[in-house]
């Protein structure tokens, strides 16, 4: 799978390497992983995303295996565990280049959570006006800035 610049997948785990990490986010569900993720994007920023089977279990219990998740990643990658977003899928698949924005923004699937990459240099608000028009119920959308031209 080809990635935009700054961009990793390995085991389950999306990296964003950087040099920016600028991430906004629309999510329609209210299970345990699109509730960990609203959080964690509340300051636009993020630096992985972990995509984990499904947990069984009632709301706390499954929030907290979330939590540890993102806790285990981020003591992986020598980040803070509010770094990390956490989603149930067993996988993700590359859907290719998506042409709504002015930018090159790559698409995943990673269960029911649409994925949205690019390398360029954009900040959160111009990311949230173009996540608006794409259609979906939860959407992400990761910024590396690794594709800017100095």
């Amino acid at each position: 799978m080809t990635l935009p610049a700054g961009f990793r997948f390995e085991s389950n785990l999306l990296v964003n390497d950087g040099p920016m990490d600028v991430a906004v986010g629309l999510f329609t569900d209210s299970h345990a992983p699109a509730l960990w993720s609203r959080q964690v994007l509340t300051d636009g920023r993020l630096r992985a995303v972990a995509l984990v089977p499904p947990v069984s279990g009632t709301g706390p219990e499954q929030f907290q295996s979330v939590h540890t998740t993102a806790e285990r990643v981020a003591d992986q990658l020598g980040i803070g565990a509010v770094e990390v977003a956490v989603w149930w899928a067993d996988g993700i698949s590359h859907d290719g280049p998506v042409p709504t924005t002015e930018w090159p923004v790559t698409a995943l699937t990673a269960g029911d959570l649409a994925v949205l990459l690019t390398d360029a240099d954009v900040d959160a608000a111009t990311m949230t006006a173009a996540l608006a028009t794409v259609p979906g119920d939860n959407l992400l959308m990761l910024s590396s800035g690794a594709g800017r031209t100095s």
